[in-house]
C-alpha cells in the first residue's frame, strides 16, 4: 500500500509517453546480381568515405560490410541485396533516410542495378510504462490474469505479443482496389533489461518488382517513414485502446 504522497503505478501507457528509438533498418533486393571483388569493394569504400568516416571495412567473398562508428550504422552488401543497419540509440529516423539515399546513390553509380525486386524497413524503440510493462501487457493488452499463468510455476521475466499482418487488397467500388501493398511483423514485449519499458518492433516487407529509377528510389527511402508512422499511430492506438474503454 502506498503512503500519502507516493505514486501508485497504474501499469498503463502514459498519454505523453514518447518513443525512444533504438534502431532502424533499410534493405533492398536488386537485379542483376553483382560480383563481390576486392577491387570494387575498396572503390565503394572510398566513395562512402566521401560522405562519412568509414572506420571498418570487411570484404568477404560473399558479403561486404562497411561500418561508421561515428554515424552509428553499418552497410551490408551481398550479391543481390543492400542493407543499412543503425544501432545508435536516440537518433532521429529522418537522419537515416538521408543516409540510405546516399548509400543507394553511391551503389548505383558503381554498379548500375536495373530492377528493385523488393525492399524492407524496420523500426524499433521503447515506451515508458507507468509501472510494469509485463502487467500492462497482461492486463490491458492480452487480458491474461495472474492466476492464468500460475500453472507455469515460474516467475516471468519477459512477456510479449507477436502479430503478423499480410499485405491485402479490398474492393473499392469505383475507386478501384484498396488495401496495403506491404506486410508487417510486429513485436510488443516487456524490455528484457528494464521491465518498466515496452519494446516495440515492426518489420515491413514490400515484394513488388519495379525499375531502379529516381521515382522508385524515393519510394524505397520513404518506407522507413511509413513503418515509423504505423508504429506511432496504429500501434499506439492499439496500445491505448484499453485506456479509453475502461
Amino acid at each position: 500500500m502506498s503512503t500519502e504522497g507516493e505514486h501508485a503505478p497504474s501499469n498503463r501507457l502514459p498519454a505523453d509517453a514518447q518513443y525512444a528509438w533504438l534502431g532502424f533498418y533499410f534493405g533492398v533486393h536488386f537485379h542483376q546480381p553483382i560480383k563481390l571483388t576486392s577491387k570494387d569493394g575498396h572503390a565503394l569504400a572510398a566513395e562512402f568515405n566521401k560522405h562519412w568516416e568509414i572506420d571498418q571495412v570487411n570484404l568477404k567473398s560473399d558479403t561486404w560490410t562497411f561500418v561508421s562508428s561515428r554515424e552509428g550504422f553499418r552497410i551490408v552488401i551481398t550479391e543481390g541485396q543492400l542493407e543499412l543497419h543503425s544501432d545508435l540509440p536516440g537518433q532521429k529516423q529522418e537522419r537515416y533516410d538521408v543516409h540510405f539515399q546516399t548509400v543507394l546513390c553511391c551503389f548505383e553509380q558503381q554498379f548500375h542495378p536495373q530492377i528493385i525486386l523488393g525492399s524492407k524497413a524496420m523500426v524499433c524503440g521503447l515506451l515508458d510504462i507507468d509501472g510494469d510493462a509485463r502487467t500492462f501487457l497482461a492486463q490491458s493488452v492480452l487480458r491474461v490474469s495472474q492466476t492464468r499463468l500460475d500453472p507455469l510455476t515460474r516467475p516471468i521475466h519477459l512477456l510479449g505479443l507477436r502479430i503478423y499482418f499480410p499485405a491485402y487488397e479490398v474492393a473499392g467500388g469505383g475507386e478501384g482496389k484498396k488495401g496495403s501493398d506491404w506486410d508487417v511483423d510486429v513485436r510488443l514485449e516487456s524490455y528484457m533489461s528494464d521491465p518498466r519499458k515496452l519494446f516495440v518492433r515492426a518489420d515491413a516487407t514490400w515484394k513488388e518488382p519495379k525499375p531502379w529509377d529516381t521515382k522508385s528510389i524515393e519510394e524505397v527511402v520513404g518506407r522507413l517513414s511509413v513503418v515509423s508512422d504505423y508504429v506511432g499511430l496504429e500501434i499506439r492506438r492499439f496500445l491505448e485502446h484499453e485506456n479509453h474503454t475502461q
